[in-house]
C-alpha cells in the first residue's frame, strides 16, 4: 500500500511503515471511535476525498487516527500534530514551515 502511494504521488523519499503501531504508541496517537472516524465532523471532507478519488477502503485499522511528526536526527520530536478526527490533517503550509 505504501509503495503504491509513493509511486502514485511520485514521492522522492523513503516511506516508513509501522505495522506494529509502536510509533503510534510512542507518540501517544489515539484510536478514534465511530464519531471521530465517520461522524458529522468528517463527512464533508470525506465526501470531497471520495469524489476526487483520494479515499479508498481502509487498508489497516480504520479507527487509528493519524499524526504528522517531524523528527530530527537523534530522535528529537520537532513538531507533532495528532489528529482529533479522521479529517484533521496538518495543513501542508504548516508542515513546510516546520520543515
Amino acid at each position: 500500500m505504501a509503495n503504491a502511494f509513493k509511486e502514485e504521488a511520485e514521492l522522492p523519499f523513503t516511506l516508513l511503515v509501522d505495522d506494529t503501531k509502536e510509533t503510534y504508541r510512542a507518540l501517544e496517537v489515539r484510536r478514534g471511535n465511530l464519531l471521530s472516524v465517520a461522524g458529522p465532523s468528517v463527512w464533508l471532507k470525506g465526501i470531497k476525498s471520495i469524489a476526487s478519488g483520494g479515499q479508498g477502503r481502509p487498508q489497516q485499522d480504520p479507527f487509528q487516527l493519524g499524526a504528522t511528526a517531524v523528527i530530527e536526527p537523534g530522535g528529537k520530536v520537532r513538531h507533532l500534530h495528532r489528529s482529533k478526527d479522521s479529517a484533521d490533517n496538518l495543513p501542508i503550509a504548516e508542515l513546510l514551515e516546520v520543515l
